[in-house]
């Protein structure tokens, strides 16, 4: 019987891509040669071994420590020889990526160390007075380079009612938008005041306890309530002297 050394193994990566997390294991495999009787299985890094399998099955796998290239070779044997090594299968280790969600003025929430092609931890939704959160710029999942993920926010609108100077009757209801300033023109128009009175201005009755309290720039539902004064100038003041008597000085009288 003419017995030779086994041929060459072809070897590919097993259930693994050419990136792989750090940390993570690579795996090869390899067709079966009747002729082999086991194989050894090369790992290199910067071209030096790094470590050594010997199996006499089709398949091995080793954990990738450190970042960087690393090349896995399987050479065949049996008791004529070996085989020479099999083309050298590449795979690279992947250090942890970073991942930087931000709030919408870029300040930083968290910073996290992902492992490369995982998942960041979402942080608690941030705040802002006037918007409402609405989600984050980007996925955080299956993140595979440096990242930085900032809040979005839709802004507020709210709902701004007047009413007449008995704070009964409704005289306008608007839909205002933060930060803008509620419409007096037509809840003004339509004031009820008494012969005599004028509109002074617009009392807030209610707004949210954070508000700043201020119509002109909205921040919160509110209530106002129109606020009435005295003014007539065609009338005179008229005065009911009671106890007058004549100053020394015969300027005037004190009363």
């Amino acid at each position: 019987v003419n017995i030779q050394p086994p041929n060459t193994p072809a070897a590919s990566l097993f259930n693994t891509e050419n990136k792989v997390p750090q940390g993570d294991t690579a795996s090869v495999s390899w067709g079966a040669d009747d002729r082999a009787s086991s194989y050894t299985i090369r790992l290199y890094k910067d071209g030096e071994v790094v470590e050594t399998k010997t199996t006499a099955g089709l398949y091995t796998a080793f954990v990738l420590p450190d970042a960087g290239e690393y090349s896995i070779t399987v050479q065949a044997h049996n008791a004529i020889g070996d085989s020479p090594e099999s083309a050298a299968v590449k795979v690279t280790s992947m250090a942890p990526v970073t991942v930087t969600f931000v709030d919408y003025d870029d300040a930083v929430i968290s910073t996290q160390q992902v492992k490369y092609g995982g998942n960041a931890t979402r942080p608690t939704a941030p705040s802002r007075k006037g918007y409402t959160f609405d989600g984050w710029s980007r996925s955080y999942e299956n993140v595979k380079a440096d990242t930085t993920i900032k809040a979005e926010y839709a802004i507020n609108t709210y709902t701004v009612k007047f009413y007449d100077t008995d704070g009964t009757r409704m005289l306008d209801s608007q839909y205002v938008v933060f930060g803008s300033p509620a419409d007096i023109t037509g809840p003004s128009a339509n004031v009820s005041l008494p012969d005599g009175y004028c509109l002074a201005g617009w009392r807030i009755e209610d707004a949210d306890e954070a508000s700043d309290m201020d119509y002109t720039k909205v921040d919160s539902n509110m209530t106002l309530v129109a606020v009435a004064k005295w003014q007539r100038e065609t009338l005179p003041i008229v005065i009911t002297n009671v106890n007058g008597v004549r100053s020394s000085e015969a300027t005037g009288y004190d009363v």
